[in-house]
């Protein structure tokens, strides 16, 4: 099946402008979309091969992937990581979200995240939530610092080393593109809490107003230990149906997937076993621990 790839640039109620691209094998109004919403960074580009396969198997859908302002392509002109030191996810790559979202509004969604794109979710204006009618969640974890091989290491990393170079150099330590200092200096406070982004009060609030149902999977040999990636939804979204499921990437034929290898062309014949969700919405049905939580239930590993 011919599958048709776009980029277009989509404009923020700021007047910034997100760069995208969209992937789709028909020219008539979409039936559903997929929306990739990218770990931190981690480029558009990284989700081609997982966007082209989605369509291909869904005809008459559209999946689309963006870059978050100060990562990939999604600089105003002659701007540099170092002019855009203000930018923060909970402001600003929120706003990014919605408006790729907003874009399509009212066509059905389902939401695909990987790491902080779970995060974005919870943020979401209400009215832009109802479109999605499920959440596929890789690799989406708090990454508290008690719970990190560095531990206390990591909020003072993140909190001081813009100061030397003016953006937070997350590729220095293989984690993606260079960031803006403001995202890399939130993921640090943030993860001086137990509960990370949901901290104080007015998160929590948000937070619990989310009811998408969501399937999330993890590795055993992703960065983030278990107890990590427990915390997204036994902590965050405690009024929706959901479920955990942590994987052991020999189960399926790989010698390792980690955080980051899942939405590469490589792990094909994975994708297939979970088409019956991200397609359908079927539960998982995949060899693992699982842990299955249901609305306003408080679970603690």
């Amino acid at each position: 099946m011919n599958v048709t790839i776009r980029n277009e640039i989509i404009q923020t109620s700021d007047n910034f402008p997100i760069a995208t691209t969209h992937f789709s094998t028909s020219t008539k109004p979409p039936t559903r979309l997929y929306l990739i919403a990218s770990a931190t960074g981690v480029i558009r580009k990284f989700y081609k091969s997982y966007a082209t396969y989605l369509v291909s198997n869904d005809p008459g859908s559209i999946a689309v992937t963006f870059d978050y302002r100060g990562i990939g392509d999604s600089f105003k002109d002659k701007e540099t990581l170092k002019d855009m030191k203000y930018v923060n996810i909970k402001k600003h790559w929120v706003l990014d979200t919605e408006t790729v979202l907003g874009h399509y509004k009212p066509v059905e969604t389902v939401y695909i995240a990987h790491s902080v794109g779970g995060h974005i979710m919870g943020f979401l204006d209400q009215q832009l939530q109802k479109m999605i009618i499920r959440a596929f969640f890789v690799g989406v974890g708090i990454p508290y610092y008690r719970n990190l091989s560095i531990n206390f290491l990591w909020p003072m990393h993140t909190t001081i080393t813009p100061c030397f170079y003016g953006h937070y150099p997350a590729s220095m330590i293989g984690m993606g593109e260079d960031l803006p200092t403001g995202v890399g200096q939130q993921w640090g406070y943030w993860s001086r809490f137990p509960d990370y982004l949901c901290h104080n009060e007015e998160s929590r609030t948000k937070f619990k107003q989310c009811n998408i149902p969501i399937e999330m999977i993890a590795f055993h040999d992703d960065f983030l230990p278990e107890k990590a990636l427990y915390g997204a939804p036994s902590r965050l979204y405690v009024n929706t149906k959901r479920r955990f499921l942590y994987l052991d990437p020999k189960d399926f034929g790989f010698d390792s997937i980690g955080h980051l290898f899942f939405f590469k062309q490589s792990s094909e014949r994975l994708w297939k076993q979970v088409n019956g969700y991200v397609l359908d919405g079927n539960l998982l049905d995949l060899p693992g621990k699982i842990y299955s939580f249901v609305p306003t239930t408080k679970n603690k590993l």
